[in-house]
């Protein structure tokens, strides 16, 4: 479950440049694409803020702002950032001797959740 959480976190974190590029030369349509597929694996790991926001590009309208990209870039990183961290400070912690790893997938989700809720 680490691997695929840290493959997605790389991946959506390289999203951000995609995005803004893609934005900024007018191709909405790729941006969507690539949207939806992220938006798939995010709630698949129980990421759903940071779905809601690949879903809001996703959907942006053909020729909609460049700005409206570039503020869902921003959340994306923060988002990113902060479930990074997360993941940081759990690795620091070692288990106790009865932790079981189906508790540390549960403890992942739930902590994801709560990190990655829209504010």
């Amino acid at each position: 479950l680490g691997e695929l959480v840290e493959m997605l976190l790389t991946d959506a974190a390289q999203s951000s440049a995609a995005f803004t590029q893609l934005a900024d030369a007018g191709q909405f349509a790729e941006i969507a694409r690539q949207a939806h597929r992220l938006k798939g694996s995010c709630r698949v790991l129980g990421f759903d803020g940071l779905g809601v926001v690949f879903d809001e590009l996703e959907f942006l309208p053909t020729g909609a702002a460049p700005g409206a990209v570039h503020d869902g870039v921003a959340r994306i990183e923060d988002l990113v950032v902060a479930l990074r961290a997360w993941l940081r400070s759990r690795n620091a912690q070692p288990p106790t001797s009865n932790f079981q790893p189906h508790e540390a997938s549960a403890l992942l989700v739930h902590e994801a959740g709560r990190l990655d809720r829209p504010r």
